[in-house]
């Protein structure tokens, strides 16, 4: 059976499967067929990817031991092999060899994953293989670009097993571990904002392959790439006054969800807070709030771009261990006035 993800409930690793999960593993399918399999992209055509393979997921709340096929709208199909060959060309522009794709890898008889494309630089002096990951993100915001980025360090690269096994293996030699991430505005989107890829060594050093440098890459009209950057722009110079800000909030339950009684509070210095990371996750189990939840797993990196940003004084946040995390592991944690979580509501919500 072939099931629909617009109809069906299909979730793995606690995210529902969308268009967007099955355009990105379209666009692999598409690359084996034209690398793997050696028909190349002339010998591919949308139609020859109907469908495509999850494994471990949840289809209604029940596990599935077996991998499910999800279908594959033409339309979809139609985005997705001219987006995996501006890929394979994007490769080729940078004097990378790419020769194989979705290639599964194993630690013993343990599969810890699967390499999308397999790829070598051309230079000679350059000996040992290169692995690229490729990800479809909905990116609603482009002021949001950076945490995305930072999100697919660290799981895809920093923490991610099968990378982590590759830096210890000596044949083959693996140099170096590629992002690659297709940036769409909206889940629906049938243009893609552009293409970004940056590179991390073995060492942990990474560098911008194209894309990430201020220049959205690869976007499929000059129309669209110019409408991005004037979003971005436009966002990087407006900021709505602290008054209406706080209206905004609270008419979109900011205040509701800063005194839910989960969201634990502190008096200090005769103000009260509130802890960020409970307001974080309250706003994402409440409102559905991906990019709470993002932001509250680097929470760190982001109470320290916040008081720049929206101008906090001294007084509007601090560390306190009253709100250390609720599983250990830390002294203090990070609290804010009720103003100061209202500007962390409008740039979550």
């Amino acid at each position: 059976m072939i099931y629909d993800c617009r109809h069906a409930l299909i979730s793995v690793n606690g995210l529902d499967v969308t268009r967007m999960t099955v355009l990105g593993l379209a666009v692999e399918l598409f690359l084996s067929l034209a690398v793997h399999d050696n028909h190349g992209f002339a010998g591919v055509d949308p139609g020859d990817v109907q469908h495509v393979t999850i494994s471990k997921c949840y289809l209604a709340g029940q596990y599935q031991s077996a991998p499910i096929r999800v279908k594959v709208l033409l339309a979809w199909a139609l985005v997705a092999l001219p987006l995996a060959k501006r890929i394979a060309d994007h490769f080729h522009n940078c004097n990378i060899r790419i020769f194989d794709a979705v290639r599964p890898h194993y630690k013993g008889s343990k599969k810890l994953g699967e390499h999308d494309l397999v790829g070598e630089d051309v230079a000679a002096d350059s000996l040992g293989l290169l692995s690229i990951e490729i990800k479809c993100q909905t990116v609603t915001n482009p002021r949001n670009l950076q945490q995305y980025r930072m999100d697919l360090r660290k799981t895809q690269a920093d923490e991610h097993p099968m990378w982590l096994h590759c830096k210890t293996l000596k044949k083959p030699s693996w140099l170096e571990r590629h992002i690659v991430m297709i940036d769409f505005p909206t889940v629906d989107s049938e243009r893609y904002r552009g293409i970004r890829c940056e590179a991390v060594d073995k060492s942990g050093r990474w560098k911008d392959m194209y894309g990430w440098s201020g220049v959205v890459v690869g976007g499929n009209s000059e129309a669209s790439i110019s409408n991005a950057q004037q979003t971005s722009r436009a966002a990087s110079v407006t900021r709505l006054p602290t008054s209406r800000i706080t209206r905004v909030g609270t008419s979109l339950n900011g205040e509701r969800i800063y005194h839910h009684a989960s969201v634990r509070k502190a008096s200090k210095r005769k103000l009260e807070y509130a802890s960020v990371g409970d307001f974080l996750k309250v706003m994402h189990t409440q409102m559905q709030s991906e990019s709470a939840r993002k932001k509250s797993r680097h929470l760190e990196h982001w109470m320290k771009a916040w008081p720049k940003q929206f101008k906090w004084n001294g007084h509007d946040w601090g560390s306190f261990s009253e709100f250390r995390p609720s599983h250990g592991g830390g002294l203090t944690g990070f609290g804010a006035t009720e103003k100061a979580c209202m500007h962390i509501f409008q740039e979550c919500r």
